[in-house]
């Protein structure tokens, strides 16, 4: 069992994490930045999910295995490979305005 879902969100599809994930620097939960999904040259179908720290900016990429359908399904999200500035759930004020000085606003 893998530990991501897909979840439908009024925005669309995005991958989330079952668990949440936190900064290895300053233990903040990342929150989703970008993703993307589709096959790699050797064959397996996988989802590349881009995560960042509100807090401190560090970025991460996870490499989720998918099956065909999911990224079938990820690949028609209107959110699917756009840099998310607004995430489809509200974030706390605190880190909105952090996000805010990093420029995502």
């Amino acid at each position: 069992m893998r530990p991501w879902d897909f979840a439908e969100t009024e925005k669309g599809l995005i991958p989330v994490p079952r668990k949440p994930l936190l900064c290895p620097f300053c233990r903040r939960s990342l929150v989703l930045h970008r993703f993307t999904a589709g096959q790699a040259s050797e064959g397996f179908w996988h989802v590349d999910v881009n995560m960042k720290c509100p807090e401190c900016g560090w970025y991460v990429i996870f490499g989720v295995p998918a099956t065909k359908e999911e990224c079938e399904k990820l690949k028609s999200s209107p959110l699917f490979g756009k840099t998310l500035r607004e995430w489809p759930w509200e974030p706390e004020e605190e880190v909105k305005e952090r996000l805010r000085m990093f420029g995502y606003w």
